[in-house]
């Protein structure tokens, strides 16, 4: 059960740099354009 907890928190963490990273490559685009 811990185990699943810390893989959950750990995909939650990896997910929210990612859409960040997403959301600013997304800013970037539309902003050159």
């Amino acid at each position: 059960i811990v185990q699943g907890a810390l893989l959950v928190a750990l995909a939650a963490i990896i997910v929210d740099r990612a859409f960040e990273r997403l959301t600013r490559w997304i800013s970037r685009h539309r902003h050159a354009q």
